[in-house]
């Protein structure tokens, strides 16, 4: 299921490994090398979407 909860970004929700929210970012692999910025705004929704 993709997402769009940034301008410019749009996310394979079954690719998110972690979601932190007081930095306010989703992480793509274990060690936090791949990761983007989440939309204040937008963070609720993805926490419900994610669990």
């Amino acid at each position: 299921m993709l997402y769009l909860f940034c301008r410019g970004y749009l996310i394979n929700l079954a690719r998110v490994v972690a979601l932190d929210a007081a930095e306010k970012m989703v992480y793509f692999d274990e060690e936090g090398n791949i990761a983007c910025p989440v939309a204040t705004r937008r963070l609720r929704d993805l926490k419900r979407k994610l669990t």
